[in-house]
């Protein structure tokens, strides 16, 4: 669920603020307080002049891919305008929705949104598809939106590529076989495939690795060197061919429940060490939760716990698993002899 945070600037916008504050659920803050909030909001909505919210965000601003998204409504609310972070923040998405509530005007600027091209920058997320290229997203992006001649190759066929091909833009051409892209004839390639493949020389790559295949394993007892196991596996997956970053290791109800690759272990150990971190928790209650399958609620608990302190990386659920696994876990034999 998103944080939303309005910062009303004059007085004479305060009744637009209060519209954002009851239809979404915000909260009010100043702007002497965006700072110290700025990793606590998902969406910054500024009600004023975009030269004061311009100023307020300047020294915050770090990376498209960390930035919240920020928005800025005229004291009048006749527009509403995507002020940063618009793709992978989401800022464009807010823009349209604020524009909704108020009835304004949505102000966009990206090239992509404004002429109907793919935003490449979230189709990573909005598929599941991890990116294995190592160019530059931002030099993949200019070519794209300068239309510059580009080559899509498709190996599987999924939710993702059937949007690719059904809203094709001209300057795209769908290949067969990457014998077919050269430097003289594209600038980018588009690869949607869990093969590992070569780079072209002289041809920007965008390869989009979509998952294929689930892979687990269940063992009694949690091992010390379970890092080991992850490496073997991916060892076997890429002697076939397949790129190691097309596995993701989860337990069932991450991907049924939440449908992404965070995942939280519900077990014992963590049932044990969890209430040490949340005030008012029993393990009654996780018990519960485990005996009722209800991994939503054993989700928000942790998620509340990370955002309290201000952890926002990815993975995050995972790494929390592995330090209560490494913390609480009972020694073995050679570690109690030691």
């Amino acid at each position: 669920m998103s944080k939303i945070a309005v910062i009303n600037i004059s007085n004479e916008s305060e009744a637009i603020a209060r519209t954002l504050q009851c239809d979404l659920g915000a909260k009010s803050i100043s702007r002497a307080q965006v700072g110290k909030n700025w990793t606590d909001f998902n969406v910054f909505i500024f009600v004023g002049a975009m030269g004061i919210c311009v100023r307020t965000i300047a020294p915050f601003i770090k990376d498209k891919h960390e930035d919240p998204a920020v928005l800025c409504v005229d004291g009048m609310g006749k527009n509403v305008i995507s002020v940063l972070s618009g793709h992978v923040g989401g800022a464009n998405e807010w823009t349209r929705l604020v524009s909704a509530v108020l009835g304004a005007n949505p102000v966009i600027t990206t090239l992509s949104d404004n002429a109907g091209l793919w935003a490449l920058d979230t189709l990573s997320n909005r598929f599941n598809w991890p990116i294995a290229s190592e160019d530059d997203m931002n030099a993949c992006i200019f070519a794209f939106v300068n239309r510059k001649p580009t080559a899509l190759f498709l190996e599987v066929r999924d939710e993702g590529t059937e949007y690719l091909e059904s809203t094709l833009p001209s300057h795209v051409t769908i290949v067969n076989d990457l014998s077919e892209v050269t430097a003289q004839k594209y600038k980018l390639v588009i690869m949607v495939t869990p093969f590992n493949k070569p780079y072209i020389n002289g041809v920007l790559t965008l390869h989009f690795v979509p998952m294929v295949g689930t892979i687990g394993f269940g063992l009694a007892h949690h091992p010390n060197d379970y890092e080991r196991i992850y490496d073997q596996m991916d060892e076997a997956i890429a002697m076939r061919g397949l790129l190691p970053c097309a596995t993701k290791y989860c337990t069932n109800h991450a991907v049924c429940v939440y449908g992404n690759d965070d995942y939280v272990i519900f077990d014992r150990v963590v049932k044990d060490a969890l209430p040490k971190y949340v005030s008012g928790l029993h393990k009654t209650t996780i018990e519960q939760w485990r005996s009722t399958c209800n991994y939503t609620a054993y989700k928000d608990c942790i998620d509340e716990l990370l955002d309290a302190n201000g952890i926002d990386i990815p993975f995050r659920h995972r790494k929390l698993d592995h330090y209560l696994w490494h913390t609480y876990r009972k020694p073995t034999e050679e570690e109690t002899e030691e």
